[in-house]
């Protein structure tokens, strides 16, 4: 988290150039600053490029300015028509990302509410249907006089993230070869669920079977569900 915080800096530094690079008028003479401009602006684009993450440029009313091919791989609008759209525009375009468009679009509005960075974890299904995981950061940019200015997000792909799932099959590991039970915490998605399992760790807790409860509503969330193994209920 830590790398993707300096890069988010470091882009949100660029990103009013680059959003202004984008609508910047040529149909006139260009001044020495505007080509200088419009010259950073295309080597920041070959830097988005050459990242492993997907990367997103909103305006100030969060319509979809600039992204890079990993992000136009990840919401599938290669072929499709995508700058200037809004997120709930372009969730009528892809009815498959239909809720991870909606999600954005809440989270973006958060983000311009608190004005502070915002850091999620979002599944988005990829085009074969399998869920993947994605560690997302959004920081808002605003004009001099407070008006919003832009937004920059990017989203990291940790569903297959190698030191992560290492660690985890390492403790499950031992922790079987002393006879013992292995208890997950934290789990928060269908793909860390889904990890889990496949790892022969049954007893979980986590948001992704629910909040805190209070001791009346635990007893009536067990009366309501009929557990077919140990992992259908978190403790």
């Amino acid at each position: 988290m830590q790398q993707l915080f300096l890069l988010l800096f470091a882009l949100a530094l660029g990103g009013m150039l680059l959003l202004r690079w984008q609508v910047m008028p040529l149909v006139r003479r260009l001044t020495q600053s505007e080509r200088t401009a419009q010259q950073t602006g295309a080597q920041l684009q070959r830097l988005l490029e050459a990242l492993p993450l997907a990367v997103f440029f909103k305006d100030g009313r969060s319509r979809w300015q600039v992204i890079n091919s990993h992000g136009l791989r990840l919401f599938r609008l290669a072929r499709l028509d995508w700058q200037g759209k809004t997120d709930r525009e372009l969730a009528r375009m892809v009815p498959a990302l239909r809720e991870a468009l909606e999600t954005c679009a809440a989270d973006d509005e958060k983000v311009w509410q608190t004005r502070a960075r915002h850091d999620s974890h979002e599944l988005i299904p990829d085009a074969l249907g399998r869920l993947r995981e994605f560690e997302v950061a959004k920081v808002p940019l605003f004009e001099v006089d407070g008006t919003r200015a832009g937004l920059v997000v990017i989203a990291n792909d940790i569903t297959d993230a190698p030191d992560d799932a290492a660690i985890a099959k390492a403790i499950i590991a031992m922790v079987r070869r002393l006879n013992l039970e292995v208890i997950a915490e934290g789990v928060e998605t269908e793909a860390q669920l889904a990890f889990l399992r496949s790892n022969a760790c049954c007893l979980m807790q986590g948001f992704y079977f629910s909040r805190p409860l209070s001791a009346e509503a635990f007893g009536a969330f067990l009366a309501e569900r009929s557990p077919t193994s140990p992992a259908d209920v978190a403790i």
